[in-house]
Parts: C-alpha cells; structure tokens; sequence
C-alpha cells in the first residue's frame, strides 16, 4: 500500500514538473515536425529560459533526452552560458539544426534524434 501511494506521489510530482517545463511563459525556443497533411509530429525540440541545454523528445519511442555538449566542439551550452547560447533551431522530418553562438567558435550542429548523434562544424565567423 505504503509502495502504491509513493508511486502515485512520484507520477503527480513528475507530472507537475513535466507540465511546468512546457509552459509557454518558460520557454525560449520550440520546435517540432509537425506535418499538415498527417497532423502529427515526431520529434520536439526546446530550450527553456531557465536551462540553456536543448530538450529533444522523439515521440515514437517516448524518449526524452538533453544535449549540453556540442559534440567534439568542445562547447557546453550548460558550462558555457550565458556567454554561448542556441540560436535558428530547425526541426527537420529526422533532425534538428541550429547555431550555437559563440564568440570564439560559432558552430553549425545537427542532432540526429534517432541515434543521439550531435555533430557540429564551425561557421567560419
């Protein structure tokens, strides 16, 4: 019983914050796949004001994962901000791409939510 009732609390509290982190009044960017002809959608991509890492979720598999390194660029959005932050996010059938900013190393990346591959290449500014 005792086991029933710490799970119920759990599944509220996990819910709570899940429902907070997609207000709108906290989020900074939002993109998904969202498709006109199939009114559906795969994959979710965001950045909250208070987390400057980017959230991917891939419905399909119920998969919810953050990504703060920028692959071999050696950018953190999480160790780095303010001073790095995302910018142009795009969500594609299979991807997501956006610019990391960066004073010394602007970086163009792409997030292959399906492998949880992140490659990026500099920009050149």
């Amino acid at each position: 019983m005792i086991r029933m009732i710490l799970i119920l609390i759990l599944s509220i509290f996990y819910q709570s914050v899940n429902a907070y982190a997609l207000q709108i009044d906290n989020l900074k960017f939002y993109q998904t796949n969202y498709n006109y002809d199939t009114k559906k959608e795969d994959i979710i991509a965001y950045v909250l004001k208070d987390d400057p890492c980017i959230t991917v979720q891939v419905l399909p598999n119920k998969k919810t994962k953050r990504y703060c390194q920028m692959g071999k660029s050696g950018l953190n959005l999480e160790q780095d901000s303010p001073t790095i932050y995302v910018t142009d996010l795009y969500v594609s059938p299979g991807s997501i791409s956006f610019i990391v900013a960066a004073p010394w190393n602007e970086q163009q990346c792409q997030i292959m939510p399906f492998t949880n591959e992140i490659n990026c290449e500099p920009t050149g500014r």
